[in-house]
């Protein structure tokens, strides 16, 4: 692992800017820390409008399809949501590393340079003209043809989530991760020099025996999340041992997870 991830306090926790390419929701989910409420986040989806997709949240287990194509090789991709006349798909694998941004603080996804690559460069070196034909946009109203997974997303796929507390893994006593939403890189990540988590490096970074609490985690990466944090503008990941933190958009080692919705 390159680097530790910033601490994320309560205060920190307290509000976040839910970004465009997220719709709006009713029900609420509580999230919390150590068993501890700390924020309530929003989960579900708007069903009633066509254009918006929603989530089954008691499915566990997704259907997986192939569509486009990353190095010559089919990308799988779980199909998280179909309304009837469209598939929302999630990459089962992060597909590569990239900034969210050049600077360290974006005020949302929609206006970062990674949001500008995902819509256009990756959307043109991924899918064949026949497949740009089935993608629409995510969020008509916000004319986003690829997003990221967002909190209410992860909260309505895999239920509860911890915020990282006292660093990276969390203090050695503490284990409330959710091993769910942890994901594998495809090898373009791996070239690109995503992070990858090694359980012995872990170890060594704690000065203790090898942890086989983590050793679901091995080989898993972190990837970015739509949200940003209201109060300091940093944006929100899932690091590779299933938490949620922050970090600088400028960070380089933090992968992509795409979602897309596409006609059936």
């Amino acid at each position: 692992m390159k680097k530790l991830v910033k601490c994320l306090s309560l205060l920190v926790v307290a509000s976040f800017v839910l970004a465009a390419c997220q719709v709006s929701s009713t029900s609420k989910v509580s999230v919390n820390v150590n068993g501890k409420n700390v924020i309530d986040a929003k989960s579900g989806f708007d069903t009633e409008d066509p254009n918006l997709f929603s989530v089954d949240i008691n499915t566990s287990e997704y259907s997986r399809m192939d569509f486009g194509t990353q190095n010559g090789k089919p990308i799988s991709w779980f199909i998280v949501a179909d309304d009837g006349d469209h598939l929302v798909l999630m990459s089962e694998k992060v597909l590569d590393v990239k900034k969210m941004d050049s600077k360290e603080k974006v005020p949302s996804y929609t206006k970062s340079e990674l949001f500008d690559y995902l819509n256009t460069d990756f959307v043109n070196e991924t899918f064949s003209s026949e497949d740009k034909q089935k993608i629409v946009f995510v969020n008509d109203e916000d004319n986003c043809m690829v997003t990221l997974p967002s909190l209410d997303n992860l909260l309505d796929l895999y239920g509860d989530m911890n915020y990282v507390k006292d660093g990276y893994y969390g203090a050695k006593d503490f284990f409330a991760a959710n091993q769910k939403i942890i994901a594998k890189p495809t090898q373009v990540a791996v070239d690109n020099d995503i992070d990858v988590f090694d359980n012995e490096v872990f170890a060594e970074i704690l000065q203790t025996e090898v942890d086989d609490r983590y050793e679901f985690a091995n080989g898993s990466v972190p990837y970015w999340v739509l949200n940003v944090d209201d109060e300091t503008g940093y944006s929100l990941n899932v690091t590779s041992t299933g938490y949620i933190a922050l970090n600088d958009a400028n960070t380089n080692y933090i992968g992509i997870r795409p979602i897309i919705r596409i006609k059936k």
